[in-house]
């Protein structure tokens, strides 16, 4: 991401971050009651770090990650004779 000011990367972290965990929150997923997840902050820190992108970029990425990543979880939580 370009940042035009200081610390807007980890401002854009920030706000990628609570963004994710509210969704989280209100899809009935795992999440913090206050502030946001450590995974949600790890998505958006990569998410922000990629030279060049937009907020929205960079949010629509998180998104895309972690719904991939509860996806791929959820698939290897599922026992043996449901996962054929």
């Amino acid at each position: 991401m370009i940042a035009t000011y200081s610390n807007e990367e980890f401002d854009a972290l920030q706000d990628i971050a609570d963004k994710l965990t509210a969704e989280d929150r209100a899809a009935g997923r795992s999440a913090p009651a206050y502030g946001y997840s450590k995974a949600n902050a790890e998505i958006a820190r990569r998410c922000v770090a990629v030279a060049g992108v937009t907020r929205q970029s960079a949010l629509e990425a998180a998104r895309r990650i972690r719904d991939e990543e509860t996806t791929m979880q959820t698939s290897a939580q599922k026992p043996a004779c449901l996962s054929g």
